[in-house]
Order: C-alpha cells, then sequence, then structure tokens
C-alpha cells in the first residue's frame, strides 16, 4: 500500500506505508545516501567558473527532465502530460529528451502491463514506484525511467531493490 502526500511548494512526494501503517523509505531516499560528492562537487565548480550559478541550472534541468520523464510515460499509455507552468525552454528540453527515448524505442515492438506502480517490501521495509513494466519484443522488462546525462549506481540499486 503506498499513499501520496503534498507538501506546500511543492509536487506530490511519495510517502510509502507498511500494513501496520508504519511510514518506511523510498528506494530513492536510500540510493541518496550513496556519495555522490566528486562528480557533483566538479559539475558544481566548473558551472561556476562559467559564471553559472549551479543551483538554478540544476533546478531547470530537474525541471525539463521530470517533464520528459512525464511524456514518455504518456507515449507508453500513462496519463496525459499537463504542460501548464512549463516555460517553452524547458518543454524543448524536455521534447529532447522525448526523442531520444524515441531514437531507443524505434524498431522494438512494446507492451505496456503497468506504470507508476508502487510497492511496498513487507519483509524488507521500504517502498518505490515502477516507472514502467511490460514487454519489448516479447522480453519482460522492468523500466525506471532516467533522463540523466549518465548511468549512476543507484540507478543499478534502485532498480534491482524492484526485482
Amino acid at each position: 500500500m503506498a499513499t501520496k502526500e503534498k507538501f506546500k511548494g511543492s509536487k506530490a512526494h511519495q510517502r510509502y506505508k507498511l500494513a501496520s501503517g508504519k511510514i518506511v523509505p523510498g528506494t530513492t531516499t536510500i540510493t541518496g545516501v550513496l556519495d555522490k560528492s566528486g562528480p557533483l562537487m566538479y559539475w558544481a565548480w566548473d558551472l561556476g567558473r562559467q559564471g553559472i550559478d549551479y543551483r538554478k541550472y540544476r533546478d531547470k534541468s530537474a525541471e525539463a527532465g521530470t517533464l520528459g520523464h512525464e511524456m514518455i510515460q504518456e507515449y507508453l499509455g500513462g496519463s496525459k502530460v499537463d504542460f501548464s507552468g512549463y516555460a517553452k525552454d524547458i518543454i524543448d528540453k524536455a521534447e529532447n529528451v522525448f526523442f531520444s527515448f524515441l531514437e531507443f524505442e524505434k524498431g522494438k515492438t512494446w507492451r505496456t502491463i503497468s506504470i507508476e506502480d508502487n510497492l511496498v517490501s513487507e519483509k524488507y521495509e521500504f517502498g518505490g514506484a515502477i516507472d514502467w513494466y511490460g514487454e519489448i519484443d516479447g522480453q519482460k522488462v522492468l523500466m525506471d525511467i532516467k533522463t540523466s546525462k549518465g548511468i549512476y549506481d543507484s540507478h543499478f540499486i534502485q532498480v534491482s531493490a524492484y526485482h
């Protein structure tokens, strides 16, 4: 069982609860404790060297990534994307994310079984949301949609936790 709670000034924040009602952390909260400081510190320093505020850059990139993620899920059978409230430059960046996905999926046969399924492990006491589960060319696939420029250890750990 998983429930969503809204916090003032933010999008819905996912809360995962055991059958007993105990709140448990999500996979991204757990993987967030992994040390990523090295590459991130260099990235922030490099942006600052160029006169770019890394916080603004990060927030705009995250917003475009979130919108791109939503566009991919809509394409695969999820909810309709609401573009209101997004600036044109964010929509343009999100479209680039979406077009990259279209290149990835080209020539494959996709069948969606579920989108955004929330799971909670009573045994290990954590929760998570599966972005997409279905078949690609007849093979069962569990997919977590990532819009970052790289693939990180935390991504592998997150998806492994859903198995």
